[in-house]
């Protein structure tokens, strides 16, 4: 079944409006602003909620290295509505330098960032030797064939692509393998 394409109709100041989402002449920049709305999305449309249960293991220690801050405000508000919390890295140095003060669980990290990419930064860490390292887990918006690989080869763990859909999101945070780091020798 194909998806109709919402429709905005401009009628003379003559004609009457139709039941479509129309604009009348003269046309205004509120009037194209407010029919866009109407059209793009309707008042009688229910948005679809997305219901999240309580997180399994809340006090997971995640740290999110993630250079852009509109990503970073949208990660962190899947996590806080998955009922996680976590640290916030602006960079691959940022990142090294939080594990090198603290303990976490997971990493979610972006693998294009400034100063030290997630691959740099992953090496530093696994270069660490820590008692019990972190689960490393790729979030990019790469999408060559390649670039998965390329992640796992660098001792990721695991690779969420973005845009991140928040239910992938919650599988790696309460995948099995996430909550069992791996203990280096």
């Amino acid at each position: 079944m194909q998806k109709r394409l919402p429709t905005i109709t401009l009628v003379g100041p003559e004609r009457q409006r139709t039941g479509r989402t129309s604009i009348s002449k003269p046309v205004t920049k509120s009037s194209i602003r407010n029919a866009l709305q109407d059209a793009l999305h309707p008042k009688n449309r229910r948005m679809k909620r997305i219901h999240c249960p309580p997180a399994e293991h809340p006090d997971l220690a995640i740290l999110l290295a993630e250079d852009n801050q509109v990503n970073q405000k949208v990660a962190l508000l899947m996590l806080n509505k998955l009922g996680y919390k976590a640290d916030v890295a602006s960079n691959g140095r940022e990142a090294v330098q939080a594990v090198q003060r603290k303990h976490y669980d997971v990493i979610l990290m972006d693998v294009q960032m400034p100063e030290m990419d997630g691959l740099e930064a992953t090496k530093a860490i696994l270069e660490m030797n820590l008692d019990k390292r972190p689960r490393i887990l790729a979030t990019t918006a790469y999408a060559l064939e390649g670039d998965k690989e390329r992640c796992l080869n660098a001792g990721m763990d695991g690779y969420i692509s973005k845009p991140v859909q928040i239910e992938e999101l919650r599988s790696a945070l309460e995948g099995r393998q996430i909550l069992c780091p791996q203990e280096t020798n």
